[in-house]
């Protein structure tokens, strides 16, 4: 049973322009995979692409799926094990509630976080 999969994953910048072109990758339950490929070739911006943590001048395409739900934007901030905070990216992000969260974005490539929709239309 797949666990996670993306389906046609593109990720964009402003600049210098695509960096991840089509990637279609299915990993089943109890399977580890590696992503191995040059500098600068995609392999963390295709797994930031999956939880959400693009720099604001990205773009995504395609699919995400966990368990064969598409990933929602959703996120729950946990410290020490409980949920302190629970909501969109784009509201945490914008709002946090706690100042847990807000320490934590901050310490997070200097709050240069935004939501990214996993699914552009045409």
């Amino acid at each position: 049973m797949t666990l996670l999969s993306f389906d046609h994953v593109e990720v964009w910048y402003t600049l210098p322009g695509k960096a991840v072109d089509g990637v279609t990758l299915a990993v089943d339950r109890g399977e580890l995979v590696t992503i191995v490929g040059e500098s600068r070739s995609g392999k963390s911006t295709l797994i930031r692409s999956a939880i959400g943590l693009l720099p604001a001048n990205s773009r995504v395409s395609g699919e995400i799926r966990l368990d064969s739900s598409l990933v929602a934007d959703t996120v729950s901030v946990m410290q020490r094990g409980q949920v302190v905070e629970s909501g969109t990216v784009a509201d945490i992000l914008s709002n946090p509630r706690q100042e847990y969260t807000q320490r934590l974005i901050e310490s997070v490539a200097g709050s240069q976080l935004r939501s990214t929709p996993l699914r552009e239309s045409s």
